[in-house]
Order: structure tokens, then sequence, then C-alpha cells
């Protein structure tokens, strides 16, 4: 009988015990806080898009932005403003039929490469950081 309560009192123990841990581990990963929308002023940053889409960010600040001035590229902004096209895949790529190459979607991956979902002729494009 003894043993059966001391069990139920360890049982209980560690039910507290990973409770309290669940509920400091939650309070850790509570997100910052937004800011007050009042005090968010949207700034022009870029223009001249066919129609902006897909943007990512490397680490050293540059946004890449597909169909960038025309549809079927890839543009680059630095964090100084300068802009230029990164690659044309319509140049780049080859057609599949009447299907033009393009992307819609782009991430930066663990090496620094830039991957692309190119929707003309469904695949999954890498443009090496080089």
């Amino acid at each position: 009988m003894k043993s059966v309560l001391m069990k139920s009192l360890h049982v209980a123990f560690m039910l507290v015990l990973f409770g309290q841990l669940g509920v400091l581990g939650a309070e850790a990963e509570r997100p910052t806080a937004l800011p007050d929308p009042t005090t968010i002023k949207p700034t022009m940053y870029c223009t001249g898009f066919a129609f902006a889409e897909g943007p990512a960010i490397d680490r050293e600040g540059n946004l890449y932005v597909v169909n960038y001035r025309e549809w079927g590229t890839i543009g680059k902004i630095t964090p100084e403003g300068a802009a230029s096209i990164l690659v044309n895949l319509r140049k780049a790529l080859p057609a599949d039929g009447d299907k033009l190459p393009s992307c819609n979607g782009l991430k930066i991956d663990d090496d620094g490469n830039l991957i692309g979902a190119e929707t003309g002729t469904s695949q999954i494009v890498r443009i090496s950081k080089d």
C-alpha cells in the first residue's frame, strides 16, 4: 500500500513539474508584440515591376523579386536601392511549347542560393549565389 501511494505521489509530482516546464516554455516562446499601427509609415522602396511577387531577402539585405521590369525576370534590389535584373528566365531556360518560363515564389537557401518556383515549365530552379 505504501509503494502505491509513493508511486502516485511521484506521478503527481512529475505531472506538476512537466506542467510547469510547459508553462515556462510557452512564456519563453511568446512572439514580440507588434508596433502600434499608427506609428508605421510606409516608404517607397522601388518601382517598375511588371507584376511583383515572390519576394526574398538574403543575409546581406538584398531583395529579390519576380517580374522586375518585365515578365519572366528576377530582379535584385540592394539595401542602397540599386536595382537590376539578376536573370531573365525566358533567355536562361527553354520554353515548353507555348509555356514561357517565369517564377512566382522565391526563397534563399542555407547556402545563399536563390530557389524559385518556376511556373511556365513546372520546375524548381536554383540560381547560384555566384
